[in-house]
């Protein structure tokens, strides 16, 4: 059979009947077929690699909800506390720059994860694995 052949035939419908538990004949009017697919081979240490490279890469989609957090937690502590007394032996002014240098920190860890999110945002996609599985450029 040749590939026109097999498109002509995959798009033509057919009937056949379907029985159902009770027994009564039912009768579909229209089936259609798309089996029409690629086979990839792959070794197994080959997939390993791309799928643990792929992994790394679908991490960062989500890698920016951790330092986001921090620095809502850090800039609600920071907009709602007086620092006017000292803790654990800490002064307030020391207790407030070490909130505010954190908060610093958690802001220039978030800009570098959405930096890092836009630059590989294509190579996180489902496709892009799938055309690295397969060995092709997207």
């Amino acid at each position: 059979m040749t590939d026109e052949q097999a498109n002509e035939s995959a798009s033509r419908p057919r009937k056949r009947s379907v029985y159902s538990t009770s027994g009564q004949g039912r009768y579909i009017d229209n089936e259609y077929s798309n089996i029409r697919t690629d086979l990839i081979h792959v070794s197994h240490d080959k997939l390993e690699n791309i799928l643990i490279k792929s992994y790394q890469k679908h991490l960062l989609r989500y890698a920016w909800f951790n330092p986001l957090s921090i620095l809502l937690a850090l800039g609600f502590s920071i907009a709602t506390s007086d620092f006017k007394t000292s803790a654990f032996g800490i002064n307030a002014a020391t207790w407030r720059a070490f909130f505010m240098l954190t908060l610093t920190l958690s802001s220039i860890w978030l800009v570098y994860t959405i930096i890092q999110l836009v630059k590989n945002w294509n190579d996180s996609s489902i496709e892009s694995l799938i055309n690295r599985i397969k060995n092709v450029d997207s």
